[in-house]
């Protein structure tokens, strides 16, 4: 898969992608032709599919690690085998909605409190009075 390897990362390059997608992708590309056991440029779009549904089903990945399989795969294909893959046949993977834990007003008094430096007391009403965010 060297040449394979080599010619998808000309492709990521060209195309801006990031250090860590190449990894992503060149993971996603070694994980399907350890699968089946045979060169990626020679899989069936049948054998794609089994590889997807093996993630969903028995590898039990989350909705996000699914997904980078599911862009990395066609990308493969597209660019560096030259061959278009019908599009998968999978559920809708949705990422479960996380609702944030908030601190009673006692528990946020407290961790105020808490500070015995004037300065980071200061820090810590000021990020509480204005509602930041860490991001």
């Amino acid at each position: 898969m060297s040449q394979l390897r080599q010619k998808l990362l000309d492709r990521m390059v060209l195309r801006g992608f990031s250090v860590r997608t190449h990894q992503a992708y060149i993971c996603w590309i070694v994980r399907l032709t350890r699968f089946h056991k045979v060169s990626p440029d020679q899989l069936t779009d049948s054998q794609l599919q089994a590889f997807m549904l093996h993630l969903i089903n028995i590898r039990k990945l989350s909705a996000s690690t699914c997904r980078q399989a599911i862009h990395a795969i066609p990308f493969f294909y597209a660019e560096v085998v030259g061959r278009e893959i019908s599009r998968f046949e999978l559920p809708n993977l949705k990422v479960p909605s996380k609702v944030p834990e908030l601190l009673s007003r006692e528990e946020v008094f407290a961790i105020i409190n808490a500070c015995h430096s004037p300065k980071y007391r200061t820090m810590m009403l000021v990020a509480y009075g204005t509602g930041i965010r860490l991001s």
